[in-house]
């Protein structure tokens, strides 16, 4: 039996590797949603805080690398 896990939060650092899916909201609205990897990225979080935003990635974790 598979388990699901919803995490709802505004801080990509306590993002687990574990999850696999992830879905971006901007003024009520899904603004992307899918694969992780493809929607976590400096591009679409930027847009979506309406700041510039580089992320990083290491060892299965999530992280704004200018300074956070």
């Amino acid at each position: 039996m598979a388990v699901m896990i919803i995490l709802i939060t505004h801080h990509i650092k306590e993002i687990f590797p574990e999850i696999t899916k992830a879905v971006l909201l901007k003024d009520g609205s899904i603004y992307k949603a899918g694969n992780k990897a493809l929607i976590l990225q400096s591009e679409n979080l930027s847009h979506l805080f309406d700041t510039p935003l580089k992320i990083g990635h290491r060892e299965g974790r999530y992280r704004y690398e200018n300074g956070d």
